[in-house]
C-alpha cells in the first residue's frame, strides 16, 4: 500500500493532468509544426498540441515533465489496481481455505499412492512404447 505521502503526490499528478488535458487543445498540421517546431514545443508546455495530417489527428505533442506526470499517475493507478486484485485474490484464497473440508493424514496417504500409481502407470506405458519401435 502506499504511504500518505505518496498517495498524496500521487493525487496531484492526476490533478495537474487533469488540468493540463482539460484546457483548450492546439491542432497543427504536421507541415505548420514543421515550419514553426520551436513555438509548438512552447505551445505544448501549456496545453496539448494534436498535429494533424490531412486534417485527421495522427499525434499528440506534450512537454517532457507532462508526460512524466502522466506515467507517474499511470503507474500509481496501476500499482493501487495491482494491490486491490491483489487483496480480493488473497481474500478469495482465504475464504475457499475456509471451507475446504480437513483431511486426514489416511486420505492423503491414499491420495500420494494413487498419484504414485498412475505415475508408474504412465512411465511404464512410455518404456513399452519405446522398445516396440523398429
Amino acid at each position: 500500500m502506499s504511504t500518505e505521502r505518496e498517495r498524496e503526490m500521487q493525487i496531484g499528478s492526476l490533478l495537474e493532468v487533469a488540468r493540463y488535458f482539460g484546457s483548450p487543445q492546439e491542432f497543427l498540421s504536421v507541415k505548420e509544426a514543421r515550419s514553426h517546431f520551436r513555438d509548438a514545443v512552447v505551445t505544448a508546455d501549456a496545453r496539448s498540441v494534436v498535429l494533424t495530417s490531412h486534417g485527421e489527428p495522427q499525434a499528440a505533442l506534450i512537454s517532457y515533465h507532462r508526460f512524466e506526470s502522466v506515467r507517474q499517475a499511470v503507474i500509481g493507478l496501476l500499482v493501487d489496481a495491482l494491490d486491490l486484485s491483489w487483496e480480493a485474490t488473497r481474500d478469495r484464497a482465504r475464504m475457499r481455505l475456509a471451507e475446504a473440508l480437513p483431511t486426514t493424514e489416511e486420505e492423503v496417504e491414499d491420495i500420494v499412492a494413487d498419484s504414485i500409481g498412475r505415475a508408474r502407470s504412465r512411465r511404464a506405458k512410455a518404456i513399452r512404447s519405446k522398445s516396440s519401435r523398429p
